[in-house]
């Protein structure tokens, strides 16, 4: 036979007794047992899609990579091939993170490392241009200290001539080169393969 505690009197309630037999008030009765609540089902970790799903998706990357090198070898103007070649790359990194990481699972941006930001909005758009400001900022600097000093060997390397598309068709290079294709990596290469 087990033994509770009254909630009024402090005395001891045999399991057989309804209510307390020192007290005899009805409403001294033991606390209502309550069960335990379910455990919450986890999301699902960044990098826990395990090893097999991103080597195949690093030997995915081959087909597209050396698709692009036979175009490369054709007539295609290299503007033109450099735009195609970075959207075509950028879809199939995304496509491979669906498909071996987030489409068997409960979809979620911070499943790839893509995660909203723990200040308000104004703070967030306020420190991301201070961050853009700071390294232009400081990339100018360096070229200008360099070239003051003499050491010209350790400037930075111009972009290569023609990969843009020519006049107002260089909006789409950038859209494709310094959007699209950072935000493919990131998601592929620091949410997917490196988590």
């Amino acid at each position: 036979m087990t033994v509770s505690d009254c909630t009024r009197c402090g005395s001891p309630i045999p399991d057989d007794f309804a209510d307390c037999p020192h007290c005899d008030r009805p409403d001294a009765t033991r606390p209502a047992a309550t069960p335990p609540a379910a455990a919450p089902t986890p999301l699902r970790q960044p990098g826990d899609w395990g090893v097999w799903p991103v080597l195949l998706g690093l030997l995915a990357l081959l087909p597209p990579v050396l698709l692009i090198a036979l175009l490369a070898a054709t007539a295609i103007p290299r503007p033109l091939l450099t735009t195609v070649s970075a959207v075509l790359m950028g879809l199939v990194q995304v496509a491979l993170v669906w498909a071996l990481g987030l489409r068997s699972r409960r979809p979620a941006f911070r499943l790839i490392g893509l995660g909203g930001s723990r200040r308000s909005w104004p703070i967030t758009v306020v420190a991301t241009l201070a961050a853009m400001a700071g390294s232009i900022g400081f990339s100018q600097l360096y070229v200008i200290a360099v070239t003051f000093i003499g050491w010209d060997k350790m400037l930075p390397e111009p972009p290569p001539a023609g990969i843009i598309l020519p006049g107002g068709l260089a909006i789409f290079s950038f859209i494709a080169l310094a959007v699209w294709t950072p935000l493919a990596e990131e998601a592929f290469f620091r949410g997917f393969v490196m988590s």
